[in-house]
């Protein structure tokens, strides 16, 4: 169940000890209910008719936040930054900013993505792991590949 419907019967979030929801990590689904996720999300909140999320809720949380330097949404990572970071932020810039202006992905554990591009309506989800002492999984490679295949 999710916002009280029922879009994927595998999502699950974990809480911390007081029941509020850890929205930022341990939330858990198979990729076909992360891929619904991303759709909820590319159909500005709409679900089988439904207004699940407030309006405006989508474009609030693929705006970039205040001192996130163009990276950054509301739980989402934004595509197509393009204004300098610290140091400390240039491998998440170099692969974030790949992507096209647009672009927006929640970032899991390994190298899980669930990606959303709305210029294509393509919404793109990887449950693959990639250990962190391995190269990183290049997530936005492949989209710009399934996007050719696409076309």
């Amino acid at each position: 169940m999710f916002c009280n419907i029922e879009i994927g019967a595998s999502f699950t979030m974990e809480t911390d000890p007081f029941g509020t929801f850890i929205a930022s990590s341990f939330s858990y689904a198979s990729a076909r209910d992360w891929a619904l996720f991303g759709q909820l999300y590319l159909n500005d909140g709409v679900w089988e008719g439904k207004r699940l999320f407030p309006e405006g809720w989508v474009k609030y949380t693929t705006t970039p936040t205040k001192n996130s330097f163009n990276l950054y949404g509301s739980h989402w990572w934004l595509g197509g930054a393009d204004k300098l970071v610290p140091s400390i932020l240039e491998e998440v810039q170099q692969l974030y900013s790949s992507f096209e202006k647009g672009t927006y992905l929640a970032s899991g554990y390994g190298g899980q993505f669930t990606v959303v591009v709305p210029q294509h309506n393509l919404v793109f989800t990887r449950l693959g792991f990639t250990p962190a002492k391995n190269e990183s999984f290049p997530i936005s490679e492949v989209v710009k590949k399934v996007l050719e295949v696409l076309k």
